[in-house]
């Protein structure tokens, strides 16, 4: 008999355009504004909801060209022999303190974990996991932070079933 393990799989959303995700965060603050504001007249209420109209319908056909932008990557986590020593390369110690370089850490491991990848409209995309590594170097701090916790996640997962879950059963 053959015993495997199933290592944890998750996937992990990628906007690829910042700058209309700025403007659609900038639109969905001016309907909020727009919402609080109190109006003196009908007059002012009337132009106040052509605006209103007028902006929700500007955000919603950015939120839909965003999500054709948006690129969904299927990782799988790594055996503990690879991500043992992925960390240790991508990690020092200073005054005593294990430091990882995380953004390292990611751009390493994240393209040794690409299952599969396509846009989140459902449309296919051809990338190999030497263009993750190029698209990691093109991403915010906040976008490698974001994929460093799923990749932490898949590469640390539970192994055993918490007594919690037990009790709920």
């Amino acid at each position: 008999m053959n015993i495997t393990i199933t290592r944890p799989t998750a996937q992990h959303r990628i906007i690829t355009d910042m700058q209309a995700l700025a403007e659609s965060v900038r639109l969905g603050n001016r309907i909020l504004e727009l919402d609080a504001t109190t109006d003196s007249t009908e007059a002012e209420a009337s132009e106040r909801r052509k605006e209103q109209d007028a902006v929700r319908e500007r955000l919603d056909s950015l939120l839909k060209s965003i999500e054709h932008r948006t690129l969904v990557v299927t990782l799988r986590g790594l055996n503990s022999s690879q991500w043992a020593q992925i960390t240790l390369k991508n990690s020092r110690t200073v005054h005593g303190r294990v430091v990882s370089d995380l953004p390292a850490i990611a751009k390493e491991a994240a393209p040794l974990m690409l299952e599969s990848a396509g846009w989140a409209d459902g449309s296919d995309v051809e990338f190999t996991g030497e263009e993750f590594s190029r698209l990691i170097d093109s991403m915010t701090d906040s976008q490698v932070n974001a994929l460093m916790q799923t990749v932490q996640e898949l590469n640390t997962p539970v192994v055993e079933i918490p007594k919690e879950l037990t009790r709920l059963a």
